[in-house]
């Protein structure tokens, strides 16, 4: 079994160390391939790459951002992987792992090759962070207690996920699954990958990983969800009229693309 961790980005290098500041205290990654790729950073994303790949096998893409493209992103850092890579997961670049996920990761590989493995999330509270945090101070982190950030926004428009609305009947994996498959931490094998055609480049928006799910639930897929891999979402601004707007246009374009309602309650009696 040959894992790859896939991680897009834009502008985020703050954010992005401290994801890769997490994968540098796992336990199993000189095992593991990074595949970065950027849509355009104009910030010093190069630059942490550069630092980050002293610790890993590590590969950056990089085209000409031009728009919200995080599935196209995604399927351009599967094609940097290895071409015997087995496993895919795939990692947001404001997402930190706890320092046992590639080892209970790996551990589910092998004893379930074929099934996708759903990653926990956790949503963090606006905190003052630094890389070294993650490295000494990691308890403190994962449990909110380091020292608060004061915002201009309210908690509640980072906190929230349009995807969890009753607006939308999110599809899973698999019926059994509670929860989203967010695409910020999955691991999915690369046969189920080749065989879905991966995430549909066709939604440049919000939910992008829901569609893979659903994409994934109806080729025959079967998923687990593993509290043990744990994703700590770090805090930052999102604007809530745009998540909201993009996720009712992604629903728009599943129910035309699977030929089926996908709408909540609230919005089949309208």
């Amino acid at each position: 079994m040959k894992l790859g961790i896939v991680i897009p980005t834009y502008n985020r290098q703050t954010n992005l160390q401290l994801t890769l500041s997490a994968l540098a205290l796992q336990e199993g990654r000189s095992i593991i391939q990074v595949a970065i790729w950027d849509d355009g950073s104009s910030d010093e994303t190069k630059t942490i790459v550069n630092e980050a790949a002293r610790s890993f096998n590590l590969r950056y893409g990089w085209h000409q951002h031009n728009g919200y493209r995080v599935s196209l992103n995604r399927n351009r850092g599967v094609r940097l992987l290895d071409p015997d890579t087995t496993h895919v997961w795939f990692l947001d670049s404001d997402v930190v792992l706890n320092p046992q996920a590639i080892m209970h990761g790996m551990e589910l590989i092998r004893v379930a090759p074929d099934i996708v493995i759903i990653g926990k999330y956790i949503w963090l509270p606006p905190m003052l962070i630094e890389p070294s945090d993650i490295v000494t101070r990691f308890s403190d982190f994962s449990a909110g207690k380091l020292p608060p950030v004061q915002v201009d926004y309210k908690d509640d428009i980072v906190m929230r996920d349009p995807r969890r609305e009753d607006i939308w009947d999110c599809p899973t994996i698999h019926s059994q699954i509670g929860g989203l498959t967010l695409g910020g931490n999955l691991i999915v094998p690369m046969s189920w990958i080749r065989r879905t055609g991966g995430f549909d480049e066709n939604i440049v928006g919000q939910g992008q990983d829901c569609d893979f799910g659903k994409n994934l639930q109806m080729c025959g897929a079967r998923a687990i969800c593993c509290d043990h891999i744990i994703g700590y979402h770090v805090n930052h601004y999102r604007d809530q009229a745009w998540l909201s707007s993009s996720v009712q246009e992604t629903i728009a374009y599943m129910e035309r693309k699977y030929g089926e309602s996908l709408r909540g309650t609230e919005n089949t009696q309208d």
